[in-house]
């Protein structure tokens, strides 16, 4: 076929714009002229240049080179020679011409360092912040060994790097998630989420993750990303079906995520670092107890399990049917034998990679003009064809909204955001940000659009008027009485060594005519650890008699029961039955209709454990969903008491997260002072999430741990260690007042102490001196007690514990704007405090059984003195369980609030 003039013409200077575009120098340019015109006559298949063969050198001129790790990455870095583990990595990296930075804890804006899981990937590289977090990633020159923030804790060895910095970005970004990340739940063939999102660490959500970020990588051929995956687990630290998910997961990052995204480009690559570590050699014993050596088995290819360059093919096998580290270093951290390894088989491969993304960008390939416009145009791109806005529909005036863009699809390229009205904050970007000064409806609206389409939305939310000093004060409550619980002594259905948890039902006990209308739902006598009472924490739903007020117990008027007691938890928890630590909330919401929502920890907390579900409020069919996290909360933080949170008020402050939830944990261990997060466990629709969801989550209330500091410090006023706070309501009173209320036992000694009861009195202390790793006596203001108190007295019977010279039954109220302005960010979460505090010891009886003195103390020094609190925000009522009244058992004393 002849080819006119003109058309060679244009075909000559379109194979000059590939060659400007992909970045040709006018020297390849002249060793690669374009043949005679004549031969390109046949066609749209014709390539003058056929790819090169894999190369396993090093480049020839030194590549910067950064990766984003915590702690198993920096092992991986680190020279053996001064730190263990050391895989060597960094000086390998070096010997191959690659100059080597890092990221760490603390790194980066907003400290995005810290943030490394799978579901963290897409804040990196396609969030709302992606370009200023990825300017400062390609611009970072440092080595990074330790977080700035807290340089002897997160210091993961040293090892050494080429002397000179080549200058200009990094041009290959490693990045890993940690071992952790190896606990997938779901299914191993689970498809991927229709979109990613932060807090599930299932194999569907990080098949969701992976797909999104490629979508970056697809528009960025001017750098190379070399997906780590996650190091696996020891056998202990997960399951065989979330072991099994995680390998089933790596394979499909390896074998088919690119190709299952028709990605054709050169610059992703994935090395399975834990496949490379699920196999080793057999240790060499000098006898049955001493291990010589413990060699790996990287010489023993192609047998075990391995990622690496055999001489002619990048080889990935897994002869070795094994799920779990098989380099456990005491922890799931590898050791310096396992990284070794890993670095034996990483270097070569990621050459390779290297030569092949080098080649595709350098390579000059000159191809008849409709393959070029076919096969080697522009990235892949995703059509936008929708967007919608997700956010408050209700809010107040002078208070801070955030709004989120969402494309459909959800892997659309990503798109540039217009909003209106200017937005305070995120013009351009997928969320921003609102506060109005008027009441009245309001509508944003958003335009959307990228390289293959354009979509607008809009978006009502309606002002009110900000509250203003509608507070229940002290003087609104009026107490009007107590009654007694139901049902015989034999556990585990009983009340005696019940009152857990607690909570109100609006729409039990319909027949009832007196003003108590509404029922709860009371959990019985505590589970016992080690098979003790595995049954325990049963379910009874009672009625509520109008209460009598009277000195006199056996004068209180009796609840019945509407439905007897139910184990709703059978099989779940089972983890979790030493001192067991149980909240519960009634909720009817239209998505998923009646419910009762749960959380469940213990006193010494397990970790990686979830803590949230939910069963039917018919008992005898329970149905119990779940189990799940709230976000990657302390969970010493989030599973001792739960209740609801006004639609209004969760509309407009807490994106709709109707529940809250918190713990106070002695100690501190779980901050100083109470809890509270809002969450919303239902997905669209009202379904259950899967097992093992990492619920999103928004912080209301979180004083400072005392895992982190030794000083009691942005704690609540007045705070000391053996304070508890077992329950909580929001009210919301028939007059329009409102506050959010603890209710717990409150220590206000001038000295507290971990240790026992002094029989010489409460004024003494009466230290366990086995314990030296905490201050174990303090005065009231939180400083060290006199030397001559850190003893431990003689002839002391209590329980060992948190003591004070004196307890108090109290109820604490909080102002919710404060909290409303915790949830915007415009007030640390540790500075809201409470406006008022209500002592109700005037009121309960405090008469504990005497067999159980030595646990509960006497006097002024009596702990446990209240338990679960529920509200009914209809009628004003305030429920409030008193532990160890009636014997064994909880009564239920009542106020109301005007």
């Amino acid at each position: 076929m002849k080819i006119k003039t003109g058309t060679t013409i244009c075909l000559l200077a379109f194979a000059a714009i590939i060659l400007v575009c992909a970045g040709y120098s006018a020297q390849a340019t002249a060793a690669r002229a374009l043949p005679p015109a004549s031969d390109l006559s046949s066609a749209a298949t014709f390539i003058i240049n056929a790819p090169l063969a894999d190369n396993p050198n090093p480049p020839t001129a030194t590549i910067k080179l950064i990766f984003i790790h915590h702690s198993t990455g920096g092992n991986w870095l680190a020279s053996s020679a001064t730190n263990d583990p050391g895989g060597d990595l960094g000086a390998a990296l070096r010997d191959n011409n690659y100059f080597v930075s890092a990221t760490n804890y603390g790194w980066g804006p907003d400290a995005i360092g810290d943030r490394t899981d799978i579901p963290n990937w897409p804040e990196w590289f396609t969030g709302p912040d992606h370009a200023t977090i990825l300017a400062a990633l390609y611009t970072e020159s440092n080595q990074n060994i330790c977080n700035p923030s807290s340089p002897l804790d997160d210091c993961f060895g040293d090892w050494p790097r080429l002397p000179t910095d080549p200058g200009g970005e990094n041009k290959i970004i490693m990045f890993k998630s940690c071992f952790p990340n190896s606990d997938l739940y779901g299914n191993p063939t689970d498809d991927p989420l229709p979109a990613p999102n932060d807090y599930e660490y299932t194999v569907a959500n990080a098949k969701a993750v992976y797909n999104d970020i490629l979508t970056y990588f697809a528009a960025r051929q001017d750098k190379l990303f070399i997906v780590i995956t996650a190091p696996p687990l020891q056998e202990g630290d997960t399951t065989p079906d979330r072991a099994a998910n995680a390998r089933a997961f790596n394979n499909w990052l390896v074998n088919d995520w690119l190709a299952s995204n028709n990605y054709t480009h050169t610059n992703v690559a994935v090395f399975d670092y834990y496949n490379v570590l699920t196999s080793n050699g057999s240790p060499t014993r000098i006898d049955d107890t001493s291990v010589i050596t413990e060699p790996n088995d990287y010489d023993s290819r192609p047998n075990g399990n391995h990622h690496y360059w055999d001489g002619s093919a990048i080889t990935h096998t897994q002869t070795i049917s094994n799920n779990y580290s098989a380099y456990p270093n005491g922890d799931s951290h590898p050791t310096t034998t396992g990284h070794q390894k890993a670095t034996q088989e990483f270097v070569q491969w990621l050459n390779i990679h290297y030569h092949r993304w080098k080649s595709a960008v350098t390579a000059s390939h000159y191809i008849f003009l409709p393959l070029v416009l076919r096969n080697h145009g522009a990235p892949t791109c995703v059509a936008l064809n929708g967007v919608t806005i997700s956010g408050a529909t209700n809010g107040y005036t002078n208070t801070l909204y955030i709004f989120t863009a969402n494309p459909t699809p959800s892997n659309a390229s990503s798109p540039l955001y217009t909003w209106s009205p200017q937005p305070a904050s995120g013009q351009g970007s997928s969320s921003a940000s609102y506060q109005w000064n008027t009441i009245g409806s309001k509508t944003i609206s958003v335009t959307a659009s990228n390289c293959g389409g354009l979509a607008n939305a809009a978006h009502d939310i309606i002002i009110q008027s900000l509250p203003g000093g509608a507070l229940a004060q002290p003087a609104d409550f009026t107490y009007l009485g107590a009654f007694r619980l139901p049902g015989g002594d034999t556990p585990p259905q009983t009340f005696a060594y019940g009152g857990n948890a607690m909570t109100f039902n609006p729409d039990g006990h319909i027949t009832n005519t007196d003003p108590y209308s509404g029922s709860l739902f009371v959990m019985g006598h505590d589970r016992q650890a080690w098979g003790g009472l595995p049954d325990g924490n049963q379910v009874a739903e009672i009625t509520i008699p109008t209460p009598v007020i009277s000195e006199n117990i056996e004068t209180l008027p009796y609840a019945e029961f509407i439905q007897n007691f139910a184990n709703v938890t059978a099989g779940f928890f089972t983890d979790m039955e030493e001192i067991p630590k149980v909240g519960m909330q009634y909720l009817n919401h239209p998505d998923t209709g009646p419910k009762i929502h749960m959380c469940w920890g213990q006193h010494l907390q397990p970790e990686n454990t979830p803590s949230h579900a939910w069963f039917n409020p018919a008992l005898a069919s329970p149905d119990l969903q779940g189990v799940w996290f709230i976000g990657n909360q302390n969970l010493y933080s989030v599973n001792g008491y739960m209740f609801d949170i006004p639609a209004a008020w969760a509309d407009a402050h807490a994106e709709g997260r109707y529940l809250a939830t918190g713990r106070m944990r002695d100690g501190g261990q779980g901050g100083m002072g109470p809890t509270l997060f809002a969450y919303r466990p239902w997905l669209s629709g009202g379904a259950a999430p899967i097992s093992g969801t990492h619920l999103a989550e928004t912080t209301l209330l979180l004083y400072e741990n005392a895992y982190t500091t030794e000083e009691i410090t942005r704690c609540l006023t007045g705070y000391q260690h053996p304070d508890e706070w077992e329950g909580g309501a929001w009210l919301t009173t028939p007059s329009g007042k409102s506050a959010v209320l603890f209710a717990g036992t409150k220590s206000n000694g001038a000295k507290y102490w971990y240790g026992y009861v002094n029989p010489l009195g409460p004024q003494y202390p009466c230290v366990d001196q086995a314990v030296i790793d905490f201050t174990t006596c303090r005065m009231a203001d939180g400083s060290s007690c006199p030397p001559e108190d850190f003893t431990e007295c003689a002839g002391h019977t209590s329980e060992r514990g948190w003591w004070s010279t004196r307890f108090d039954a109290e109820l604490i109220l909080y102002d919710p704007a404060d909290l409303g302005q915790v949830a915007a960010g415009t007030m640390d979460s540790w500075q809201p405090q409470p406006y008022a505090a209500i002592d109700i010891d005037d009121h309960l009886y405090l008469v504990p059984p005497e067999w159980d003195l030595d646990n509960l103390g006497t006097g002024v020094q009596r702990r446990y003195r209240i338990g679960d609190a529920t509200y009914d925000r209809e009628n004003g009522f305030l429920y409030v369980l008193e532990l160890y009244a009636d014997g064994a058992k909880p009564v239920v004393h009542v106020w109301r609030i005007q």
